[in-house]
């Protein structure tokens, strides 16, 4: 089994995964941390932001 998978190979596609989430978490928590922003969006797309 071990021929078949490159474990190294899933390592690190799952650590670049992990790296894109976090960063992604990190932009939409300034977004919400910024009044302008959140006075200006409409309450739709702010809570679209706030389930991501």
């Amino acid at each position: 089994m071990d021929a078949l998978i490159d474990l190294e190979e899933e390592k690190g596609k799952l650590e670049k995964e992990i790296e894109r989430l976090e960063n992604k978490i990190k932009r939409c928590s300034g977004m919400l941390k910024n009044p302008g922003f959140v006075n200006k969006e409409p309450a739709a797309k702010i809570m679209q932001k706030k389930k991501n």
